[in-house]
């Protein structure tokens, strides 16, 4: 049971990292094409990964308590 949750959080953690990688390739396209929108993308950008490392933290949470 253990090893399903450990390869359940390691597909959580890939999932995260491509969104990542995805918002980084998006922001960097946006700062090539429209300078202007980008501090509000940056903004926007620094906001988003604080709400999903919540998400990640509580699914942590709950699958360290789901193996104890």
């Amino acid at each position: 049971m253990s090893l399903l949750c450990l390869t359940l959080l390691l597909l959580l953690l890939l999932l995260l990292l491509l969104l990542f990688l995805i918002s980084l390739f998006g922001l960097l396209v946006m700062a090539k094409t429209i300078p202007v929108v980008t501090p509000a993308v940056i903004a926007i950008v620094e906001i988003k990964p604080k709400i999903v490392q919540n998400i990640f933290l509580f699914f942590i949470f709950i699958l360290t308590n789901y193996i104890i």
